[in-house]
């Protein structure tokens, strides 16, 4: 494993502040080597807030997304211990797929841990009518198993899934790590566009999930398109960050 800087400025456990330290985030991030566009969690202009970085070696989009290694869970452990270590305050991960990870990584530190954008599943379906789905927009449907679901307490929920693996740009850069060199306009349409498909297929969905990390960075183009609250590790880790850093209200 190796500590990583992102695009944007160098990891740092904390800042100075008149309320002491900045509250840093811990990332355990896959081993892959294309272009992270703002938006993306690995991309640091994406937070106002320190954020530090572990790349595992060797977690590949095949090992985590295809495989579901189990001979990764021990290298992901070390590295949420190491992040707790470095002065995490709370850790999460760059890639959604590790939910079926979620108790044992939580249970390996003594700060929060959360795995994946999909920990707001059940979260969001009790925001939305019962008789609603939360529309998950994920990076290989034919990989998101039970176990994923049942990793994040939401195997109970009514869902409704797209994939992006049939998407050129999505399954050239992101899962057979073809070329580092990401056509993000290009990776834009394909995102809309199978944004677009869930919500046409499932009238009854009510919000959205972004599973993939790697797709937030159109978070906000999706949500224009389809007309519905939309989630990810983008909007969980904030309101995480939020959670460890509670101010003073005023003076009533």
């Amino acid at each position: 494993m190796k500590a990583e800087t992102e695009t944007g400025a160098a990891s740092r456990t904390g800042a100075e502040t008149e309320t002491g330290r900045e509250v840093a985030i811990g990332v355990i991030c896959m081993d892959t080597s294309f272009t992270k566009i703002p938006g993306h969690i690995r991309n640091r202009a994406t937070f106002d807030f320190p954020v530090l970085y572990r790349v595992v070696e060797g977690a590949t989009a095949e090992r985590v997304v295809t495989q579901a290694d189990p001979r990764l869970l021990g290298p992901f452990v070390d590295a949420a211990r190491d992040l707790q270590a470095r002065g995490a305050a709370a850790v999460t991960s760059g890639c959604g797929f590790l939910a079926i990870f979620q108790r044992e990584l939580a249970d390996a530190v003594t700060v929060p841990l959360y795995s994946s954008s999909l920990i707001q599943v059940p979260m969001v379906a009790r925001m939305i009518g019962s008789d609603r789905k939360v529309g998950l927009l994920v990076a290989k449907e034919r990989s998101l198993t039970r176990r994923h679901l049942e990793g994040v307490g939401a195997e109970n929920v009514p869902v409704c899934v797209a994939g992006m693996e049939e998407q050129p740009e999505f399954r050239e850069v992101m899962l057979e790590a073809r070329r580092p060199d990401l056509d993000a306009a290009r990776l834009g349409r394909e995102v809309l566009g199978q944004a677009e498909r869930l919500a046409r297929d499932n009238p009854d969905m009510g919000a959205l999930v972004i599973e993939c990390t790697d797709l937030v960075p159109y978070a906000h183009a999706v949500q224009e398109r389809i007309g519905l609250p939309v989630f990810d590790i983008v909007t969980l880790t904030e309101m995480v960050h939020s959670g460890l850093t509670r101010r003073p209200f005023g003076t009533p």
